[in-house]
């Protein structure tokens, strides 16, 4: 369920929540350019305030991660208080095992994209970032390790190169021609020479 009480960030970037990461960027740049303050015919301080805050978390995997979890209430608890029960490993279906390695290579990939310094996630971000338990993990970081997509290192896991490759291969499809990207929401970006924005029955 949306929670109200906290800032949509997709809607101030005007994305989708599937934006991947590279069109969180392009929109971040496009918006930032069009409200700064210096902008004599668009500038709008307050917007682009909202702007740079939801760019600050939404390009954080972690913080987007959190963000998702309390906006979406993604691993909200019922309404007795009590916490759903942890599925054991046994009850997790092959296409749940498929989806969190594909969930954990992504977010490395990410962090790898966005922090070259500091390309790793630590293991204890886990149970937050895909609502599981490390053990349930466990099969997961094996066979990702098996196939030298992940390397464990002391500050926690590292996409590889075979990772990364796998990810652009398999997920990226951002840069089609003739079409329009899905993760975009109703309004669109042009990008090119001068950055323009558009937006459906808008002047901007």
């Amino acid at each position: 369920m949306d929670n109200p009480a906290t800032a949509d960030y997709y809607e101030a970037l005007q994305i989708s929540p599937a934006a991947q990461s590279l069109i969180v960027t392009k929109a971040y740049r496009l918006l930032a350019a069009f409200y700064h303050p210096d902008n004599k015919e668009t500038g709008d301080p307050e917007a682009f305030r909202k702007v740079v805050e939801a760019y600050r978390v939404l390009s954080d995997p972690v913080r987007r991660a959190a963000y998702d979890h309390e906006k979406f209430g993604m691993l909200s608890s019922p309404s007795n208080g009590r916490k759903p029960p942890v599925r054991e490993p046994a009850e997790r279906r092959t296409e749940d095992e498929r989806e969190l390695r594909r969930q954990l290579l992504q977010a490395l990939y990410n962090v790898r994209r966005t922090q070259p310094h500091r390309p790793s996630l630590p293991l204890r971000v886990i149970p937050d970032l895909f609502g599981c338990s490390i053990d349930d993990a466990q099969f997961t970081l094996w066979y990702l390790r098996g196939k030298k997509f992940i390397e464990m290192t002391d500050d926690g896991m590292v996409i590889t190169v075979a990772g990364v490759d796998h990810v652009e291969t398999n997920e990226f499809s951002l840069e089609r021609p003739a079409s329009v990207d899905p993760a975009l929401s109703t309004r669109s970006f042009i990008l090119g020479t001068g950055d323009r924005v558009e937006t459906e029955g808008s002047g901007l």
